[in-house]
This record gives C-alpha cells, structure tokens and sequence, in this order.
C-alpha cells in the first residue's frame, strides 16, 4: 500500500500576488496573456515555455515575488507533461525566490517556510533524496516556529498552523519513518482543526492517521479512520478519494482476517500441542500405577523419568505462549 502516489499535501503556495501590470515591459505582457490563453487551451508545453520566461524575467529583476507565482505556474505545467528536468528546475527557482522574498504581512514569512517546505517535499519525492525530506521537515519548524512567536489565534493564524503539523506528521510517517512524532502532530492537527471547523484538514488527517495505524500494523483504528475519511468524502463529494477510501478499506479488511486466520491457526497448533502431552501425561500415569503395583523399580523410575520429562517440555511450551 504506497500513500505517495495519493497523499494529499497542502499545496498553496503564496505569496499568490495578482500581476499588475505597471512598469512590465510590453514583450512581458505579451508572454503573460500568452500563458492565460495558454492555459484556457490547456496547451501545457506553452505554459511551460512561457512562465519560465515570464519567471526568469521577474527573478533577474529581484522581483521575486512575481517570479514565484510564475514558478508555479511552470510547477503546474511540468507535472502535466511528466517534464522532471523542468520540475526540478522550476521547484528549485521558486524556493530560491520565497527565500529572497520581501514580507510584508505578518503571516509572509510563516508561509515563505510553509512553501519552501513543500518544495523540498516534492523534490523529495521526485528525486527520491532523503536530504529534501529533512530540508522540507526543517522549513516546516520553521514555518511553526514563527507562527508560535506571532501569538495569534486568528483563524488564518491557526489553520496554517494546523496544516504545518500535517505535513510534518506526513513527511515524518511516510518519508522518515518517525511514527511516535508523526502520531503527535496528526493529534495536534486534529485539534486545532476541530477547534476552527477545517473540514478539509480533518479529512486529511483522518486519511493520514489511517495510514499512520496502518504502518503500525492496528488494523482496527486504521479501518475506523478510513471509514471515517469515506464519510466526510461523501459528504464533499470527493468522489475521486472516495474511491480511494474503498480501496483503502477493502486491504484493511483483508490484512485484518488474514491477521485473526493466522492467529487462529497458531492457537490450533497450540491447543493441538496441549491435547498430545495430556494424553502421553495420562498414559505414563497409567502405566505408573501398574509398575508400582508390580514394584518393578526399573521400569517404575524409567516412566518417572520421562513423566517428569512431558512435565518440563509441558511448562515450557505454555510459559513461552
């Protein structure tokens, strides 16, 4: 069961600035209007070529802000042509202008590491370098770091907050194999999420920490989480994670059965086992009776020995159970 080829991350990158169009050169304009004609047409080779020349141009200027939301776009663009080189560049590029970014707002810089962050997420997944997934799990700490000193509790504030421990719980199940700090942000997430009515999130976490009992092997929360997800999909008319919802449950159901077949047949082994040493147990008894009536000390401390023999390997067999 892979959760990378569908795990929902939060991806919204920002600043997300409308362009205006004072002081941009007329050439730039032209290739702005080209890309929204572009994308109307889902001419995505188009869109390609021409965002990176639009975000290039904005980059060599220093007006980074612009040049990421161009970034983006080529992020987009890259993923539907499976064009790797370019998603690798582009990704690159449009951390390097997050980080050159001015702020202005109090919650820019807070979402300059949330965007980083995923940035390096996805080039993590892309490249399949673990340092990425390290680099994004730092920009993410960060990105709470920062949002802690602000000590607000707007809902913008606490809903990037909320989304933050998400993605750390996601990297740290998923990518780094650090199950006990992934159950504590997923726990943390809920909350806050609960706490401001993110229905979205809940549903993201709900999938996740489903996937977080899953690894751990506890099929009873992990079916329970996955019908969870199922209704609030329903409810959303998610009917793409809907269908995954299904999937999801049908392999949980049959990990679980084949999990109780296997201790079951393990207890019949065991039960099998049992019934054996009772019946030679009985049968030395017997035998015991006889010889000692007979006083055939011989044969009477022959069947003590392996009577006390059955005991030993009987004690042994139910103390390792």
């Amino acid at each position: 069961m892979s959760r990378k080829n569908y795990v929902t991350y939060q991806i919204k990158f920002e600043p997300h600035l409308a362009v205006n169009p004072q002081n941009i050169p007329k050439e730039t304009r032209k290739n702005i209007l080209s890309i929204k004609l572009s994308e109307k047409n889902e001419d995505w080779e188009s869109v390609l070529h021409y965002s990176l020349l639009v975000a290039d141009l904005f980059y060599n200027t220093d007006d980074y802000q612009r040049s990421a939301y161009f970034y983006e776009k080529a992020i987009k663009a890259s993923k539907i042509l499976n064009d790797y080189t370019q998603l690798s560049y582009s990704y690159s590029k449009c951390a390097s202008a997050l980080h050159s970014a001015p702020s202005e707002n109090k919650l820019d810089i807070p979402r300059e590491y949330f965007a980083i962050g995923l940035v390096y997420l996805e080039l993590g997944e892309l490249e399949g370098d673990k340092n990425y997934y390290q680099y994004s799990v730092e920009n993410f700490l960060n990105c709470k770091s920062s949002l802690e000193k602000l000590k607000d509790t707007g809902k913008s504030t606490k809903k990037l907050y909320a989304e933050t421990l998400l993605n750390l719980g996601i990297i740290w199940n998923i990518h780094l194999g650090d199950h006990k700090k992934a159950g504590k942000a997923f726990e943390a997430s809920h909350k806050i999420s609960v706490e401001i009515g993110d229905k979205e999130n809940l549903r993201l976490i709900c999938e996740n920490f489903g996937f977080y009992y899953f690894t751990n092997k506890d099929y009873k929360n992990a079916l329970k989480c996955y019908k969870d997800n199922l209704k609030m999909c329903q409810e959303m008319k998610l009917h793409l994670e809907k269908a995954q919802c299904h999937c999801d449950i049908v392999l949980v159901k049959d990990l679980n059965l084949k999990e109780h077949i296997d201790k079951s047949k393990i207890l019949m082994e065991e039960t099998t086992q049992a019934i054996e040493e009772y019946k030679l147990k009985k049968e030395l008894e017997n035998q015991l009776k006889v010889v000692v009536q007979k006083k055939d000390l011989v044969n009477e401390f022959k069947i003590l020995k392996k009577l006390n023999k059955s005991l030993i390997s009987s004690s042994s067999s139910s103390s390792s159970s």
